[in-house]
């Protein structure tokens, strides 16, 4: 979707998925909000193996309005105004912030100026917003902006206990679902540093994310393994 940016997943994933197994993927348009400055609306992904459901998640992208357009009305199907307001861009979510603590700020890094050019190759999103400075500026933005899942793939292999070995060697040997959650709350700009503010351990791991000197996180991530039902 053009210009859209990305809000918020939901993933679980019941058990370790083989770079040669064959995928049947699945998604669907599931719900959507008018807000005051846009429209927010949820993508509804399924990965089965040979009928077996492996992977879903719920992806939330919000489009915003032109200037030239006016703001949506609300209807009684869609959220009230508070409701709205909760669900915000600007909102910072429902995950409670971590207490800052300069000893769980010791992994950081650098977000490469062409990560969105090489993660566009990748992935195939071209968005504009990711790919030049001059594009992202037409959307809002001061200059590009990392992919959402970019960042929080490497998040996960930065923190050495959300490592894809590891996870994928707890659930297989250990029967476990993997559940996260992430909350993308403000842009990162490529060129910026990241710094990752942790807690948890390796059955549950808490995760915020700071780009730049913006002193609020900009992602929010929680991961759980749980044993099955």
């Amino acid at each position: 979707m053009l210009g859209a940016v990305h809000k918020r997943n939901h993933i679980t994933q019941t058990r370790p998925i083989d770079l040669n197994e064959i995928l049947d993927l699945s998604v669907n348009v599931g719900e959507f909000r008018c807000l005051e400055k846009g429209i927010e609306i949820d993508l509804r992904n399924q990965v089965r193996i040979k009928d077996e459901l492996v992977w879903e998640s719920i992806s939330s992208y919000f489009v915003p309005r032109s200037h030239r357009e006016t703001p949506y009305q609300h209807s009684q199907s869609h959220q009230t105004d508070q409701q709205s307001d909760q669900e915000s861009p600007e909102n910072t979510g429902k995950m409670s912030v971590l207490p800052k603590n300069p000893k769980n700020l010791s992994i950081s890094w650098l977000l490469a100026t062409n990560k969105g050019l090489k993660y566009a190759a990748i992935s195939g999103d071209y968005n504009p917003i990711h790919i030049a400075t001059f594009s992202a500026k037409l959307f809002g933005f001061k200059r590009n902006i990392a992919h959402g899942f970019c960042l929080l793939a490497t998040s996960l292999e930065q923190h050495p206990a959300t490592q894809t070995k590891l996870l994928n060697q707890t659930m297989a040997n250990d029967k476990k679902t993997l559940f996260l959650d992430v909350e993308f709350r403000g842009p990162n700009f490529l060129g910026e540093t990241i710094a990752m503010n942790t807690e948890g351990d390796s059955n549950r791991t808490r995760m915020d994310l700071y780009c730049g000197n913006n002193p609020k996180p900009t992602v929010c991530v929680h991961m759980s393994l749980t044993s099955g039902e």
